[in-house]
């Protein structure tokens, strides 16, 4: 449980492993109905994925209207009570209430709009009285057709097609429950995602308050900056849920989880580290590690930058060359036709398209010499640069050794300022929930408050061998291994429970069963028939009864 925008559904997706499972990638994305996930133990290939949806009877779905309309007439006659104080909460509900009648009902723009309708024009709307009560089963062999296919039913920011016209389902919905195969969920440990406390529809919100009940553990989930709030975790969890967890006896380290979420956003890192002394004086030798790589990378930079003004001059020089050899060898060919010409003109037919230089003029003779000069210079410069780009790509490589490195160091600061961050936030939260616990009388013992500093998208990036984040060297830094694991274990008292009072049933199972298997005692006689009949039955539920247990073993 936790605010809007707290990234519950991000953390849920990341404790399952299966990313973008519940939508959660959209800024207006918002979970506006209870969310149930279990184990999907079928083994079918189509069915990797199911969802059951459950909608709100129609009766449910009136009484939400007539609560609508109710408190608008109470709005317009100005009633605001005894005390004749404006009614904000009233006046919450109406907006609440509204928003997602406008999405059942998109052509209603506006209150105004509303007065032409009734309570049961409305009810007699065919795309809704369709489906209320109604409930859809989704399965799905892929997470991405799955988590589209069930995203109009959580998702408020979602519609889908319906008669002709976008219709928003969730408004509709009493609850989801999801069947998903994740390694977390496969002992039993069953999660639920619970929607914000101002929802006005009763059904809705009886569901809520009865998993609320029903909750072995209750996660309290806020991002980083509001963790760092005065009094964190009273402000959280709130006054009801307080009286609520010490009536229930789960106001306590064993029942109760504070879980950090987005601690790899909001960081000034020089900032913060600036603020925090105790933080920078950790670093020093990463401090001092890094003024070393710079002053490297400085002076590789400025050899490679060096070398680079000798490669473009060495490149302009062969250029230039390259020009003159041009010209020259352009200027001999002229000169070897011209003297072809002149052979015909003697009355020769066969040119002289390539004399000899014994044949040449002087001139040419110059030229050859020249020409071969510019080659043989232009062989030493092509070989200096050769040299140049070696050095400058040795060069460049060290640069991005030196990069590597000083990303190093960069991270290593980073993740000493969300480690200390995160030690800060739990610091204040376990001391305002010991706060809490003593204005109402509660005794929490010595066990320390869970409180869990987790990065869902960190951990993302790990599930999908994307390159590491600073500040994240390692998949455990996101925090979510650790929490996946306290889920797990927090959930054995109860699992151990549940075998202890399976074996006892077995045990009882046999005690009933042992005189009618013995056949010795008069009242539990049965005829071979009988008997057979009996046998026949029990085969029937035994034999796929050990062939699970031979399976999991």
């Amino acid at each position: 449980m936790g605010c809007t925008g707290a990234g519950k559904s991000s953390l849920i997706n990341a404790i399952l492993e299966l990313v973008d499972c519940l939508p959660a990638d959209d800024e207006k994305a918002c979970t506006a109905v209870c969310v149930e996930i279990s184990f999907n133990d079928n083994d079918d290939p189509s069915a990797k994925f199911i969802a059951k949806i459950e909608r709100i009877s129609s009766n449910d779905w009136r009484l939400e209207l007539e609560k609508l309309f109710i408190d608008i007439s109470d709005q317009v006659s100005n009633k605001d009570g005894e005390t004749g104080e404006f009614d904000l909460e009233r006046d919450l509900r109406i907006k609440s209430a509204f928003q997602k009648l406008k999405c059942v009902y998109p052509y209603i723009k506006s209150l105004k709009d509303l007065s032409a309708y009734t309570v049961a024009s409305l009810m007699e709307d065919a795309s809704v009285n369709s489906i209320l009560g109604k409930s859809t089963t989704i399965k799905s062999a892929t997470l991405e057709d799955f988590s589209a296919a069930i995203k109009p039913y959580i998702d408020s920011s979602n519609s889908q097609e319906q008669g002709g016209r976008s219709f928003a389902q969730w408004p509709l919905v009493k609850v989801v429950h999801l069947y998903l195969k994740s390694n977390i969920l496969k002992d039993g440990i069953v999660l639920v995602d619970l929607p914000g406390s101002m929802d006005t529809n009763s059904a809705r919100g009886a569901i809520a308050e009865t998993y609320q009940m029903n909750l072995s553990v209750t996660c309290v989930v806020a991002p980083t900056a509001r963790a760092a709030s005065d009094k964190p975790a009273q402000d959280l969890l709130g006054k009801v849920t307080q009286l609520r967890l010490q009536l229930d006896n789960q106001f306590n380290s064993d029942h109760l989880a504070f879980i950090v979420t987005k601690t790899d956003s909001s960081l000034s890192l020089d900032r913060y580290i600036k603020h925090h002394t105790n933080v920078h004086d950790s670093l020093s030798s990463v401090f001092e590690k890094e003024e070393e790589l710079k002053t490297h990378y400085l002076e590789i930079e400025k050899k490679r930058d060096d070398i680079k003004k000798l490669e473009a001059k060495l490149q302009a020089e062969i250029d230039n060359n390259n020009r003159k050899i041009k010209k020259l060898v352009k200027t001999i060919k002229d000169m070897k036709a011209a003297r072809g010409v002149i052979v015909n003109m003697k009355g020769k037919r066969k040119r002289d398209d390539t004399p000899t230089e014994s044949q040449a003029s002087p001139e040419e003779k110059d030229m050859i010499v020249e020409l071969n000069q510019i080659k043989g210079e232009n062989q030493d410069l092509n070989m200096k640069l050769g040299n140049a780009r070696a050095k400058i790509y040795r060069a460049e490589k060290g640069i991005k050794e030196i990069e590597s490195l000083l990303w190093s160091q960069e991270s290593k600061k980073r993740a000493a300022s969300i480690q200390n961050r995160n030690f800060i936030s739990a610091q204040e939260l376990r001391k305002d929930f010991k706060n809490a616990a003593h204005q109402i009388g509660q005794e929490l013992g010595n066990k320390e408050l869970q409180v869990f500093c987790v990065s869902a998208l960190m951990f993302y990036d790990f599930l999908q061998d994307r390159p590491k984040n600073s500040g994240f060297p390692t998949k455990a830094d996101t925090g979510i291994p650790a929490l996946q694991n306290w889920l797990i274990e927090s959930t054995l008292p109860t699992r151990n429970r549940n075998a202890i009072s399976f074996l006892e049933d077995i045990v009882s199972l046999e005690l009933s069963m042992k005189p009618w298997v013995e056949d010795s005692a008069v009242e539990f006689k049965v005829s071979q028939n009988e008997r057979a009949s009996m046998d026949k039955v029990f085969r029937s539920y035994i034999t796929p009864l050990k062939e699970v247990c031979i399976a999991s073993y």
